[in-house]
């Protein structure tokens, strides 16, 4: 399908900018846009923070658990090790 399947090409492109007033650049970033994500990268930068801490203070009351957690999160825990852990979650049979 032609409609679906074909590039504007440069002339269509310049057509469809100047129809919804769009500046002719060949990249353009609404200012809009920018300041939202720049808004969730600070997000994102705060939730980190706040899960680092959460880890922190859990390590540190359970050390051991930690060790562990970072064994799988580091993929360092072995085929048995993975297969231990999975039989002490009650699992449906169709996964």
């Amino acid at each position: 399908n032609k409609a679906h399947g074909s590039p504007l090409g440069e002339d269509g492109v310049a057509q469809t900018k100047k129809f919804w007033h769009l500046p002719e650049e060949k990249f353009f970033v609404p200012s809009a846009v920018k300041m939202f994500f720049a808004a969730k990268q600070q997000e994102g930068k705060r939730l980190q923070e706040e899960w680092q801490e959460r880890v922190r203070v859990w390590s540190k009351q359970f050390p051991e658990l930690h060790q562990e957690y970072l064994k799988l999160f580091n993929q360092e825990m072995s085929n048995q090790e993975i297969e231990d852990l999975l039989n002490l979650i009650d699992m449906p049979e169709s996964i």
